[in-house]
């Protein structure tokens, strides 16, 4: 180091003890004693070669201070300005301390140096301080060394705001650490380096302060450099910043680090930089780089680094929201790159994680393994490459100006314009929305192992959308995906599997929709298309066979589809659309399949062997075809609407059929079925031949049925299986086989449902024939059918049999079976007419329990209700009397209930209700009390789950009596009720639906006589007894109006006989200062004779059938608790 030799060259001279010159600065330096430690020295004046060889001292003077005064000098014209061991040194203002070789120097210690003038050596070091230096260089000192401006061999502590200059070495050079707070207009220069340090530096650079090399402008040979910089750090030649080991830099907004080989570079330590301000190298190869370790970086928003952030062996973890001109990473790196930031290129040789929320103008590199997101609003203005396993993600508004990888993945939400590469198992996913685009070829691959592709947004090219020169590799398009080229939409040489859901197209010449060289797996879904302009699938141009299984479009201007090599299978799926023809290579096969229905043009395949359909789809077939190899039909249906007859032999094997109202040739039924037509149709073939297991399925429909046209040999056996589509409403014959020659017969005929009956099957020469009565409903009535349902059946079925014609709404019955057709049944019956008599003669106690009543009042038996009576006194005024009043009188009784009777398992459960009033008058004639009513009532009738209501205005008249013996008591009663009903109910089933009502007459004549015993015990009075009552309900004939299924009844007469045995009681009692009254009774009533009420019903034809209604309870227990 040049500071370092320019002090020992000092040292080594001799001291000299001549008498000085001059002596201004006092007092005058003698030797190591004089002056004494402790001594301040001022100078003042002009200081001339004091000593001999020092302007002042002898180099052996320790602990002194030496004050040069404001505008002093000391100089030395031999050799050395200043000259003692150590020392503390005040150069005043406009002060000058000037040595022909250094200005200061301490030859065995260290220094204190402030300095308001100038220290000057002319050929050598300023400041030469042998163990450290402390310096406070103020705004007007200048420090200027021919050499170094400061040299020292120890620590150096410097606070600068003047200027430090070396002009052929440094302007600060240390064999120990640096430390400089560099001051606004402060400036430290030298020519190899601004600083230069054998260990650490620590800088503190303010705004207007300079740093700066011809050199480096910091240099630490063997230690660490931490530098706060505001100012201007420049190293012309090398390096702006320059340590061995760490580094560590804040450069602030204004800071300046410029350097020309490099910026800032570590040789064997770490970068740790926060940039405001600018960095700069004139290579800009490397302006931050360190040589084996890590780089961690902060670029603020307005901070610039014009060239590489760039690692030999380390790591670099950046966060940037200003300008970097590149990063390079050797061993991998971090970055986020903000929304502010700007990166000209990122290349990492190792693991990378990059996060980008701005821009990269030029490239992206990966060669190691890492992830790369491109945020929206992103841009990567250049492409991305990533290599062994690397991933890239560009999120939705983001924007890479192209992309590949190797062993990697991109997942595309935003826009890659430039196309993208994938090698050796790389993966794509473009997303719904995004977009990847081309001038030549939009995704490509063309080495190692095959990659996949998983599309739902564009893919797009001018020339190809994508293309495989390598094999295995895999493509999934989406439902909304879009794959297309203005050449070709998919291009691959080699092998390639392809799940198409979306778009597939080629739009200009030669237009292919998807080419083919090697193997192809092909799945075209329901709604998905591939299309080309001139073709829409070519294959095997390098011999490669095809798999295509295909539900959506294939179109070609062309071909839709041509084979180039053999050994090909296309299978079709309803939904399939083939626009163009489809060329096969000669050896190729064809096959209908899947669930639901197809329908096929056979005119446009050729150079098939092979054609079979399997699977329970419904295959429609048209056109002519020229295929003459054999036809399978080994599921499903194949209905041929064209004409097949240039095919070979075609079988149709266990749970296929053949259908169809075209043209065949020779067939063979083995085990399958023959169902002609394509509802009722004629199937025309050269020859048939059915083998046993076989079916003959017959559709009839009125007077028209399926039919067989063999203009050959017939040969048949199996069964005929007859489905009438709608009801068979007389005998018909049907011709079902019309033969050149007819060999054999089949085993049976048989009925799928009940339209028809007795389905028998005769033969005339080479004809066969069907013949079919109309069906009946009784036969097909699953086991658990109700009495009121087997009887609705049977007046159908009686019509039938009758040879009646019912209306056409009776066939939606014989389009059902098992419970449906029960619930149907029901709904006919019309069962509320027979379940409202019975709620009429339970609802007839009415009125006896209001006679009896008034007649135990009258006689005050055991439990009787004390209801007000009426009787006309002087002057004609109705007034109360006691119910026992001998005299005419008058009394009236309300009643009302809400009852149900239960389903019987026939009948449905009937809810009822009814309210109403009745009037009577009676009067004493001898022992008897005899009496008349008269009264009205309505009932409401419900029959929930036959959708089925009514109701009944009733009108009532009567006449009764009673008398007592002693304790026995007796009461009658004679009454007639007149009835005005009406009805409505639904039937509703599938294909029918319709409204029924009916309004009639009914009356009840109903009878009782009742026997009471009363006696006392106690309070308490009691009265048992015994009543009879019979009621006969009369009902008149009714006919529904509403629809065709609206039944009629006959009037009937319905007889019932209640016996009821029971106890009354009443019990008197007081509660405080109030009298009341408990009253009761129990009792067991029996009823016989019509308990469950019959009707008589018919329809419009057929014989009257029986519906029974909802039964009453033959035994019930009756109670009636009461209190006054």
């Amino acid at each position: 180091m040049q500071g370092a030799a320019g002090a020992a060259l000092a040292i080594g001279i001799s001291v000299a003890t001549a008498t000085p010159a001059q002596a201004a600065c006092t007092p005058g330096a003698v030797d190591a004693a004089t002056p004494a430690p402790g001594t301040t020295v001022t100078c003042s004046g002009t200081t001339l070669d004091q000593n001999l060889d020092a302007g002042y001292g002898t180099a052996n003077q320790t602990g002194i201070t030496i004050n040069v005064g404001n505008g002093a000098t000391v100089e030395s014209h031999a050799r050395i300005g200043i000259w003692v061991g150590d020392g503390v040194i005040n150069n005043g203002v406009g002060a000058t301390i000037l040595g022909w070789t250094n200005g200061i120097i301490a030859a065995t210690g260290s220094l204190a140096v402030t300095n308001d003038g100038s220290i000057t050596a002319t050929n050598a070091n300023a400041i030469n301080a042998a163990t450290g230096l402390t310096l406070t260089n103020h705004a007007t000192g200048v420090i200027s060394g021919g050499v170094s401006g400061i040299v020292s061999g120890g620590v150096v502590n410097v606070d600068n705001a003047g200027t430090i200059t070396g002009t052929a070495g440094s302007g600060i050079s240390s064999a120990s650490a640096v430390t400089l707070t560099n001051q606004t207009g402060g400036n430290v220069s030298g020519v190899v380096a601004g600083i230069s340090s054998s260990a650490n530096v620590t800088l503190t650079n303010q705004a207007g302060g300079g740093v700066s090399g011809t050199g480096d402008g910091i240099k630490s040979l063997n230690g660490a450099v931490t530098v706060d910089n505001a100012g201007t750090i420049t190293g012309t030649n090398e390096a702006a910043i320059d340590g061995l080991l760490d580094i560590s830099v804040t450069n602030r907004a204004g800071g300046v680090i410029s350097g020309g080989m490099r910026g800032i570079f570590s040789r064997g330590g770490n970068i740790i930089l926060d940039n405001s301000g600018s960095i700069t190298s004139s290579n800009q190869v490397a302006t931050v780089s360190t040589q084996t370790g890590n780089v961690t970086l902060i670029n603020r928003a307005g901070g610039s680094i014009n060239g590489n952030v760039i690692t030999g062996q380390g790591f670099i973890d950046v966060h940037n929201s200003g300008d970097i001109g590149g990063i390079t990473g050797s061993t991998g790196i971090k970055v986020v790159n903000a929304e502010t930031g700007t990166i000209t290129s990122i290349v990492s040789a190792g693991d990378s994680e990059i996060d980008n929320f701005g821009t990269v103008t030029t490239f992206v590199g990966i060669v190691g393994t890492g992830n790369l997101v491109n945020h929206t609003g992103a841009r990567i203005l250049g492409s991305v490459n990533g290599l062994s396993g690397s991933n890239v993600v560009n999120h939705a508004g983001g924007y890479i100006g192209g992309a590949g990888v190797i062993n990697g993945s991109i997942e595309n939400s935003g826009t890659i314009n430039g196309g993208v590469g994938l090698h050796d198992n790389a993966r794509l996913v473009n997303n719904a929305g995004a977009s990847i685009t081309s001038a030549t070829d939009a995704v490509s691959g063309a080495s190692g192992a095959g990659s996949s592709i998983s599309n739902a947004g564009t893919i797009s090219a001018t020339n190809y959308g994508i293309v495989f020169s390598n094999s295995g590799n895999t493509i999934t398009n989406l439902a909304g995906g879009t794959m297309s080229g203005g050449a070709i939409g998919v291009l691959s040489t080699s092998d390639v599997s392809i799940t198409n859901s979306g778009t597939i197209s080629g739009t200009a010449a030669p237009g292919i929709g998807l080419l083919v060289g090697g193997a192809l797996q092909l799945v075209n879904n329901a709604g998905a298309s591939i299309n080309g302009a001139v073709g829409g699938i070519v294959t095997g141009f390098a011999g490669g066979s095809a798999s295509i299984v295909n539900a959506g479009s294939i179109s070609g201007g062309t071909a839709a589809i041509s084979f180039g090599a053999a050994g090909n299978t296309l299978t079709l799926l309803p939904g399939s659309v083939i626009s163009g023809d489809v060329i096969g290579f000669g050896s190729d096969t064809l096959q209908l399949a899947g669930t639901g229905r197809g329908s096929v043009d056979i005119s446009q395949f050729s150079g098939f062997t092979t054609f079979t359909k399997f699977d329970p789809s419904i295959w429609t077939l048209t056109g002519t075809a020229t295929y003459a190899s054999p036809v399978d039909i080994n599921g499903g249906t194949l209905a041929v609407n064209g004409n097949l007859a240039s095919a070979g032999l075609l079988t149709v094997n266990p749970g296929g059929t053949l259908g169809g109202s075209g043209i065949v040739g020779a067939t063979t039924i083995n085990g399958g079925t023959l169902a002609p037509g394509n509802s009722i149709g004629t199937l025309t073939m050269a020859s048939l031949t059915m083998t046993p297991g076989s079916t003959y399925l017959v559709q009839v429909d009125g007077a028209a049925s399926d039919r067989m046209i063999v203009t050959g040999a017939a040969t048949i056996a199996g069964t005929v299986s007859v489905d009438p589509l709608a009801r068979v409403t007389s005998t018909t014959t049907y011709t079902i086989i019309d033969a050149g020659t007819l060999t054999g017969t089949f085993d049976s005929a048989t009925l799928i449902n009940n339209f028809g009956r007795n389905a028998r099957l005769s033969y005339a020469g080479d004809t066969v024939l069907l013949t079919l009565d109309p069906g009946l409903l009784v036969p097909g009535l699953v086991g658990n059918a109700t009495f009121n349902q087997k009887s609705v059946a049977a007046g159908i079925d009686s019509a039938i049999v009758g040879g009646a014609v019912l209306p056409g709404s009776f066939d939606a019955l014989f389009a059902l079976s098992g419970d449906p057709l029960l619930d149907a049944l029901s709904q006919f019956s019309g069962e509320i007419h027979a379940s409202a008599k019975s709620a009429l003669i339970e609802e007839s106690r009415f009125v006896r329990d209001a006679i009896n009543g008034r007649l135990r009042a009258a006689f005050d038996g055991a439990g009787a209700s004390l209801a007000p009576v009426l009787a006309y006194g002087p002057g004609a005024t109705p007034v109360l009397v006691a119910p026992d009043h001998g005299e005419p009188s008058f009394w009236s009784h309300g009643f009302g209930a809400w009852s149900q009777i239960d389903s019987d398992g026939n009948a449905a459960r009937l809810d009822h209700s009814t309210g109403g009033l009745l009037i009577g008058a009676d009067s004493l004639v001898g022992d008897w009390r005899i009496g008349l009513l008269a009264g009205y009532s309505r009932t409401g009738l419900r029959v929930a789950d036959r959708a089925s209501s009514g109701s009944s205005n009733n009108y009532h008249v009567g006449l009764y009596g009673g008398t007592e013996w002693g304790n026995i008591a007796f009461r009658s009663g004679l009454a007639y009720t007149w009835h005005d009903l009406s009805t409505n109910r639904s039937v509703t089933i599938p294909g029918l639906a319709e409204s029924l009502s009916a309004g009639y007459g009914a009356g009840t004549l109903q009878a009782f006589g009742e026997l009471g015993y009363g006696f006392d015990m106690g309070s308490t009075r009691f009265e048992p007894f015994a009543n009879l009552a019979y009621v006969n309900l009369h009902n008149g004939n009714f006919a529904e109006q509403g629809g065709a299924v609206a039944v009629s009844g006959a009037s009937s007469t319905t007889g019932v006989t209640f016996i009821t045995l029971g106890l009354r009681a009443e019990h008197a009692l007081a509660l405080g200062t109030v009298d009341a009254t408990l009253r009761g009774m129990v009792g067991w009533r029996h009823a016989f004779g019509d308990t469950t009420p019959m009707n008589s019903h018919a329809f419009s034809a057929g014989d009257a059938f029986a519906i029974a209604g909802t039964p009453m309870a033959r035994d019930s227990a009756m109670s009636r608790p009461a209190s006054t």
